[in-house]
């Protein structure tokens, strides 16, 4: 497998070093991954249906993505005021038998309640959030849990679960991060949470496509480096196709696309490293495999050094209020103050955040109530 892996280092450095014609390369390969991504639907006979109609319209966020009906999440019954099973997110397998991926957008305003619903029903243990709360304007995640009941007449049981939420904060829509290594230490701890557990992952960002498409397929490599399964023919084209025949544009861009060869080739050159424990041979090997252009100068979204990557106590239900401007503030409070309304499914025992330069732990306690 070490041969495989070095060639896979060897063509990122010649795509790198190449400059324009490694750019090149990149983009002619992902054109022709758009090209056969149209073609997709009629191949498998993929259809959207469901998304489609009209009642549940209104529940994605993009009118151009829309789950697959043959790989959506359908969410189980439940009383009559939340009787769809409907909502954007879809089922990607992992490179392990025992491992899989809900790729979902990030919960609107009237599907947060889904969300949670979601999580609950597939006991889910880790949240991967590739975006921030507020992205161009737009409110991008909802993250409140309230209490919830629901009357039955012969169950009576209160149930509790931990879940750990992992947010990347420098990740601009559409671009990349200007390094691999956060996304690489973020998805380490993440698998360390989820442990041998076999109930799916869920990772999201805005469209639940892009960035989530990046993360699902670095994690599905790294699967195949643990296994050893590494093969000669290995490549990212094809890992990206299997992914958009999962979920529609998993993996957007370009530069998306060119950030996962980056990425992988990393996480090869760890092994080499680990492997030959010759840290100066192999080191070189990789000096030029990420070259400067393809970082994205992000302004504040890339700021690791931002005062604002703080938590404190929140005054309005959301919990990075003091991230909020004083008028995003005032907003975010008068939506919030509508929103304690609606009944969720969930109520916060317990909040525990751990904070880094680029991302944030979350461990939030849900708890479940079946009352008489």
């Amino acid at each position: 497998m070490e041969a495989h892996l070095l060639r896979f280092v060897e063509r990122v450095r010649c795509l790198s070093d190449n400059d324009s014609s490694g750019d090149q390369l990149i983009s002619t390969e992902f054109n022709l991954i758009r090209q056969k991504s149209a073609s997709l639907k009629e191949d498998y006979g993929l259809t959207t249906a469901v998304g489609e109609i009209k009642e549940n319209a209104k529940k994605n966020r993009y009118r151009d993505i829309l789950p697959y009906d043959q790989t959506r999440v359908c969410l189980a019954p439940t009383p009559s005021e939340y009787e769809s099973d409907y909502i954007n997110a879809s089922f990607i397998k992992g490179a392990a038998k025992n491992r899989m991926y809900i790729a979902t957008q990030g919960p609107l305003s009237s599907t947060v309640v889904d969300f949670w619903r979601m999580i609950w029903q597939h006991n889910v243990k880790v949240i991967i959030m590739a975006c921030r709360e507020f992205e161009m304007g737009k409110v991008i995640f909802i993250f409140h849990l309230f209490s919830f009941q629901v009357n039955t007449r012969h169950l009576s049981t209160q149930e509790t679960r931990k879940v750990s939420h992992f947010q990347y904060t420098a990740w601009p829509d559409h671009g990349i991060p200007d390094m691999p290594d956060g996304i690489l230490g973020m998805m380490e701890l993440a698998r360390q949470k989820q442990g041998n557990q076999t109930d799916p992952v869920v990772i999201h960002c805005s469209a639940g496509c892009g960035r989530t498409g990046v993360i699902c397929a670095v994690d599905y490599v790294n699967d195949l480096l643990l296994m050893e399964q590494i093969q000669e023919d290995f490549n990212i084209f094809d890992l990206v196709l299997e992914l958009r025949r999962q979920r529609p544009s998993a993996v957007q861009t370009k530069e998306q696309y060119a950030f996962v060869f980056h990425t992988v080739a990393q996480m090869f050159q760890k092994v080499l490293e680990m492997k030959n424990k010759n840290t100066e041979t192999s080191a070189s090997l990789y000096i030029n495999a990420v070259p400067a252009k393809t970082s994205l100068k992000s302004g504040s979204l890339g700021n690791h050094t931002d005062p604002n990557f703080h938590i404190s106590n929140p005054v309005c239900g959301c919990l990075r209020c003091c991230r909020c401007g004083p008028t995003m503030h005032q907003s975010s409070q008068a939506a919030h103050s509508k929103m304690w309304k609606i009944n969720f499914l969930f109520s916060v025992n317990e909040l525990l955040c751990s904070l880094t330069s680029q991302y944030n732990l979350i461990q939030t306690t849900l708890v479940y109530k079946l009352a008489m």
